[in-house]
């Protein structure tokens, strides 16, 4: 019995002896300030919106070699197509919300921007490659501008395989 008052005594003398001991204080650290997304906002974003990744293309097929593909297939196809070129930055510059779907801006010389006109059917979206304006100096009008089609079938072709065998200098 007088070992278990020893023990009493003990633990009593060490939590009173705990109780007067000081802690130092951690520095308090601030973590850095993080970039703010810019998730479709009136600026735009780089990235592919999700809901147009599985968005499929409508456009009617003026070659049957070219499947029916989701925009975000063709935007892989553009991307590898423009890599293919060597060229120095990515072919998407920035996707910006419209009041009917979206816009594209191209990091492009001879295209400034595409535009699609999207809508839900049945639950899965779908989206229109509307006619592409090529510039007010192309002449004859019947040559300004590109349909939807054709830009896909475009895209498609530049992108499904790369000529090129030699690395980019």
């Amino acid at each position: 019995m007088n070992v278990l008052k020893l023990v009493t005594i003990v633990l009593f003398a060490l939590v009173l002896g705990c109780s007067q001991l000081k802690i130092p204080k951690l520095p308090s650290v601030s973590m850095p300030d993080l970039p703010k997304l810019k998730l479709m906002s009136s600026e735009g974003q780089t990235t592919t919106p999700r809901p147009l990744i599985a968005a499929r293309l409508t456009n009617p097929q003026n070659s049957t070699q070219v499947p029916k593909i989701t925009v975000g297939k063709l935007i892989e196809f553009a991307e590898r197509g423009y890599s293919c070129q060597c060229v120095g930055n990515r072919f998407v510059d920035e996707w910006e919300k419209t009041s009917s779907g979206f816009q594209l801006k191209i990091n492009s010389t001879t295209l400034d921007t595409v535009q699609f006109s999207c809508a839900k059917n049945d639950e899965r979206l779908s989206c229109y490659v509307k006619e592409i304006d090529l510039g007010d100096d192309i002449s004859p009008i019947s040559e300004r501008y590109l349909s939807g089609s054709k830009f896909i079938e475009e895209i498609y072709f530049k992108g499904r395989s790369c000529a090129r065998t030699a690395p980019c200098p």
